[in-house]
């Protein structure tokens, strides 16, 4: 039996105007006019560096292990044959580590870094910050897109086993280049509701007047001249973060300067001395309650080669009674910024650890501006 329709016209109406939806033309065909809007969650990207993870669920007894097992790479048919070996790594848990699962991450990545397999010479292990999260990242150290040579794709080609009642997952049982989502940097004005794409490097904010430019000598109690005989050993020389409420101090460059009768390049000498250095001029960065020595100067060489950070960034004049000496670290051009945020122990501290008095001048000066909090 044959059954027969006549084709009717079909309409798109609103139910509550009554209006017809319209069609448009389009690259020759009648389309349905149509809106969308597309929300993007997050932004991905590959890492091309093969990489992989696990984490310590349980840290258990004393004597317990965990053991790491990363295949060969057989991607090499050509002689001479740079395959790389197969790493099998075990860590067996020691009294620190029993309960502490954090411990016990970190205490592998340190064991792991120091084994002297070859294999283990293209892999690095490191903790994830943060008090709490104990997890291992294991990546190779050099580069490798997907399906080059320093992947292991197949299944199981990396995984962990433990033995006690230690517990470990791996995220994943290979080691790739891998998708990955991007990260924002919170917006330093509006943390609560804004955040910065880091596109390459960081974001960097720079000054828009000229009166947010900032210089500032380090200063021990008002003094700010370095070429003195510290008492008690050391003198502190300090440019310290504002009080809260107050402005960032952004730092964008360290200067050290200063003159001298006879200045003598070399590692036998500081400045005009005869000498260097016994304990140094070191150099102190404290952010965030941690505090790092960032240089600890003994010749006149540490000025023109540790403490700059490029050759044109160093001076030394020479003349005919004294000499003049400059150095630059500039952080802009290492794609840093260090901000001292008001209200806290942010500071730069330069301690004066021997006898400079001999010395004509000599001064530490932070470069940058200030940007409202």
């Amino acid at each position: 039996m044959t059954i027969n329709k006549t084709a009717g016209r079909t309409s798109i109406r609103d139910a509550e105007s009554g209006i017809n939806a319209g069609v448009e033309l389009i690259n020759g065909k009648n389309r349905l006019l149509t809106s969308s809007v597309v929300t993007i969650e997050q932004l991905f990207g590959r890492d091309l560096i093969p990489d992989t993870y696990f984490t310590i669920d349980t840290a258990g007894a004393i004597g317990d292990t965990v053991r790491m097992q990363v295949a060969a790479t057989a991607n090499d048919s050509t002689s001479p044959d740079r395959d790389l070996p197969a790493v099998d790594f075990t860590y067996t848990l020691v009294a620190e580590d029993v309960g502490d699962e954090k411990k016990l991450a970190d205490n592998f990545v340190s064991a792991f870094n120091a084994d002297p397999q070859s294999g283990a010479a293209y892999l690095e292990a490191e903790s994830i910050t943060g008090t709490q999260r104990a997890v291992v990242h294991v990546t190779s150290t050099e580069f490798s897109g997907t399906n080059e040579f320093h992947e292991r794709p197949n299944v199981n080609d990396f995984q962990t086993t433990t033995t006690g009642t230690t517990l470990t997952s791996d995220a994943f049982n290979n080691l790739i280049s891998r998708g990955k989502g991007t990260s924002l940097a919170r917006d330093p004005n509006n943390p609560h509701i804004g955040g910065i794409l880091g596109i390459s490097g960081s974001v960097r904010v720079s000054a828009s007047e000229t009166d947010q430019l900032f210089e500032e000598f380090a200063s021990n109690g008002g003094t700010t001249t370095l070429a003195v005989n510290p008492s008690g050993g050391s003198d502190e020389y300090v440019i310290s973060a504002n009080a809260a409420g107050g402005t960032v101090k952004v730092i964008e460059a360290f200067k050290v300067y200063g003159s001298d009768r006879n200045i003598k390049v070399g590692g036998r000498n500081f400045l005009g001395l005869n000498a260097p250095l016994t304990n140094g001029l070191e150099i102190q960065i404290t952010k965030d309650n941690i505090t790092t020595i960032f240089r600890n100067v003994k010749t006149t060489s540490d000025f023109l080669a540790r403490l700059a950070s490029s050759p044109e960034k160093s001076i030394l004049i020479p003349s005919s009674r004294v000499d003049f000496i400059e150095s630059v670290f500039d952080l802009v051009a290492r794609n840093l910024q260090l901000r001292l945020e008001p209200g806290t122990t942010d500071q730069i501290k330069v301690i004066v650890q021997d006898n400079l008095s001999a010395i004509s001048e000599l001064y530490f000066v932070a470069e940058g501006f200030l940007e409202e909090d």
